[in-house]
């Protein structure tokens, strides 16, 4: 009963990923260790493209469908150390300890490929999904927990500025200025 009450609090009852509470007890403690060890700690914001559009043409119930299999892409994608959570909504999140930017970028960019390769079937139709990411690392990045996660948002933004389904570095939006 104690393990059902604890999954219950950590977990997102409709992605099985870790719910945002549990997203921010973890940052803090992977941020804390990375701090300690100087260890670098990549922070990725996703959101996929169009959900508004997905829901409104296809019904809420298909939306949670897609909820639930962007997530499996999500957390088959990470090892054990990182940390895939859902943020709120769309909108999911990436700790990737002892990773820094370039091999986080590679890692997203697998995910994104292969996000971007789901299929799902609706009323004899095939509809195909997109996400666009947001990175931020420490320390090159910022240094706190609230630095990163608006780093990570910025970069998100400038994903979905240029045209959706890419990843954008936080580093990278600096030198596109």
């Amino acid at each position: 009963a104690h393990e059902k009450i604890f999954e219950l609090a950590t977990t997102d009852g409709l992605t099985g990923l870790a719910n945002h509470r549990t997203f921010q007890h973890a940052f803090d403690n992977m941020l804390h260790r990375a701090t300690r060890q100087s260890t670098p700690l990549t922070m990725v914001l996703c959101d996929l493209d169009f959900f508004k559009k997905i829901n409104d043409s296809f019904g809420h119930p298909f939306g949670d469908v897609v909820l639930q299999e962007v997530p499996k892409v999500l957390a088959g994608s990470i090892r054990n150390v990182d940390l895939a959570a859902r943020y709120g909504g769309e909108e999911f999140a990436l700790l990737l300890e002892d990773s820094n930017i370039n091999g986080a970028r590679k890692q997203v960019e697998r995910v994104r490929r292969a996000i971007s390769g789901l299929e799902f079937r609706h009323s004899g139709n095939i509809i195909k999904i997109s996400m666009s990411f947001g990175l931020a690392s420490f320390p090159e990045d910022g240094k706190s927990k609230d630095d990163l996660i608006k780093k990570a948002d910025q970069a998100l933004y400038h994903a979905k500025a240029r045209g959706r389904n890419r990843s954008v570095c936080w580093c990278d939006t600096q030198q596109a200025e």
